[in-house]
């Protein structure tokens, strides 16, 4: 630590904020020591009993943010590619091995079709909160995700889940003009 450091108190790094899946961090610009936002404190020295099993580093919250905007540039107009995308991005390889891209998107609509608030989505084609939230959780539940996903996913796979949902589903029967008849 700088004695400047030591007698004004560390300065952080306004450019180089991260979160670590727990709280926010940065370095000092004067002497590099590693800083953490607490709620109660403000910005602090990060020190060893601070450590947490769900803490990322710098540089694995840089390679999440890269494939978060890969996937949110690619979207789901290339399915298979959109859903391996997603499992690389949001899945957990420690939980058990990934779902197969090519029935991902089967697989979701099958288990989407049981939840209340999909069924009705499907039925009336309006994307609610419910059902979005639905296609969230079946899909963070599906590929082992280690956090929840955010809607700037959820949204576009939902819309195509939905599309590929009405597109399957059998037509509803004639009705008669004449109830009597």
């Amino acid at each position: 630590m700088k004695p400047l450091c030591a007698v004004i108190g560390h300065r952080r790094s306004h450019r180089r904020v991260w979160h670590d899946h727990v709280d926010l961090r940065t370095l000092c610009v004067r002497c590099g020591t590693p800083l953490i936002r607490s709620a109660d404190k403000g910005w602090r020295p990060f020190v060893p009993s601070d450590d947490h099993p769900g803490r990322i580093s710098r540089d694995a919250y840089r390679e999440q943010m890269k494939r978060e905007t890969e996937l949110h540039a690619a979207g789901p107009a290339d399915p298979e590619q959109w859903a391996r995308l997603l499992i690389a991005t949001f899945g957990d390889a420690v939980r058990g091995a990934p779902a197969n891209t090519a029935t991902l998107f089967d697989r979701l609509v099958v288990d989407l079709r049981s939840e209340p608030a999909f069924a009705e989505a499907i039925v009336t084609g309006r994307l609610d909160l419910p059902a979005r939230t639905a296609v969230g959780v079946a899909c963070g539940r599906l590929i082992g995700a280690t956090r929840p996903l955010s809607l700037q996913f959820v949204d576009p796979l939902a819309r195509y889940l939905l599309a590929c949902a009405r597109s399957t589903q059998p037509a509803a029967p004639p009705t008669s003009a004449n109830p009597l008849g």
